[in-house]
């Protein structure tokens, strides 16, 4: 067994390999230090979330309905008329 201690949770000693916690599951293999976020590289700025929907294509802009054209509503009511019609005046 190995005397160290684990730099996750502090409980000790590690497995015999001094790679994997008991206590909390941490393993050094797993969750070394190039998987921890402060030593990620992210840049610095905070971003536009506007600027990120404009080029996704997310940005609707008019706010209207479920993001259809006018003329396809158009249609689509049209063609619900047209079937309530036939089904209602059908003899």
């Amino acid at each position: 067994m190995s005397d160290e201690t684990c730099p996750q949770c502090g409980e000790g000693p590690l497995a015999q390999d001094g790679g994997f916690c008991r206590a909390c599951g941490w393993d050094a293999d797993l969750m070394g230090a190039h998987y921890r976020a402060e030593d990620a590289e992210l840049p610095e700025e905070d971003g536009d979330y506007e600027d990120f929907l404009r080029r996704e294509g997310l940005s609707g802009g008019g706010g209207g309905g479920v993001g259809l054209p006018a003329h396809v509503w158009i249609a689509l009511v049209l063609a619900l008329g047209l079937v309530l019609v036939l089904v209602l005046f059908r003899r």
